[in-house]
């Protein structure tokens, strides 16, 4: 009997290893990604080592001010060959459509999560913090890493992008 219950537990966790973080299993159907006029929905694959999340809108000049930074930095590590993370914009434009051109104009390459349902995502509403721009840093497992508010400290997103291009890129 133990010979059986042994190849099973090895079984399960490995199952268990793979299967997806509370962070990805919400945001699942819940992904939108810029194309043309209109938003269309994607999905996450659950394989990234890194997923973060940016809370930001257009109407915010502190987020107008970060955003190039952040994309510069996206493209930087992308061109390096660095691909172990996932960015998904939090948008919090007045409408889908400001969303969308703020995407546009800033020429964000990333996902976004879909903006009639960013209200009903609790992992994203639970990441959510007192003021925008507002960057967190997941692992697979949906732990967070960095985040723009330590406590009630305003740390910026700066720093936070600062700290995971040295964790992704320590060179």
């Amino acid at each position: 009997m133990k010979k059986c219950l042994l190849p099973l537990f090895f079984l399960l966790t490995i199952t268990s290893a793979w299967a997806a973080s509370p962070l990805v299993k919400q945001l699942q159907d819940h992904v939108v990604v810029p194309e043309g006029s209109s938003f269309v929905p994607t999905s996450l694959d659950g394989t990234k080592d890194y997923y973060l999340l940016y809370y930001s809108a257009h109407w915010c000049p502190p987020c107008r001010k970060f955003t190039p930074v952040f994309v510069k930095a996206y493209n930087e590590l992308r061109e390096k060959g660095i691909d172990n993370f996932e960015v998904i914009l939090v948008g919090y434009d007045y409408t889908e459509d400001k969303m969308l051109h703020y995407m546009e104009i800033a020429h964000m390459p990333w996902l976004a999560v879909d903006y009639s349902k960013r209200k009903d995502i609790p992992i994203v509403n639970d990441l959510a913090a007192r003021g925008i721009p507002n960057l967190v840093v997941l692992n697979r497992a949906g732990n967070v890493l960095l985040r723009t508010y330590v406590g009630d400290t305003y740390v910026g997103p700066y720093k936070v992008l600062e700290d995971f291009v040295k964790l992704v890129d320590p060179l």
